[in-house]
């Protein structure tokens, strides 16, 4: 990953290989097994035990094997591109970027960023994200919307969205 700009907190921790076809960018990432987490304890993850797509420079894209729940449905995050110091996920009608911050740490399978170290202590990066708890209800009520507007979309109905 961070041969193409991007931080090694994209995937969990337990990644036991991947392979890479350097010519087209075509790549497969394995884990132990399926893995689910909540970071923030408001977005929940869900990473499948193979997840592949193309990488180049700032841009993951034909993604499959990771899904964000958002409400009550499960949507496949297709994409993921860095501007400067913001990833922009992508989940095909809608999406929504975060700080690059969030994700210089691997979070941990079942637990994410908020799993206790072996001192008894949370890890750096968790602390400052708790710390950004405001900022992230913000990006909470971005997905909600989100949502909204894929329901919107698979129900053929308009919406009205209200500040």
């Amino acid at each position: 990953l961070q041969g193409y700009n991007f931080p090694v907190g994209l995937l969990p921790q337990g990644v036991l290989k991947y392979d890479l076809d350097e010519s087209t960018g075509r790549f497969h990432a394995y884990l132990e097994g399926s893995c689910s987490f909540s970071l923030e304890g408001s977005y929940q993850l869900k990473y499948k035990s193979t997840i592949s797509g193309i990488i180049s420079n700032n841009r993951l894209k034909n993604l499959s094997g990771i899904s964000v729940k958002v409400l009550f449905l499960w949507l496949n995050i297709v994409e993921v591109v860095r501007d400067e110091d913001e990833l922009e996920f992508s989940v095909g009608i809608a999406s929504a970027s975060f700080p690059i911050d969030n994700f210089y740490e691997c979070p941990q399978c079942g637990c994410g960023l908020e799993c206790v170290n072996s001192k008894g202590r949370y890890s750096y990066v968790s602390d400052i994200s708790r710390k950004m708890k405001s900022w992230n209800e913000v990006k909470r009520a971005e997905w909600r919307t989100i949502a909204e507007i894929a329901i919107a979309n698979v129900v053929g109905t308009e919406i009205v969205i209200e500040d």
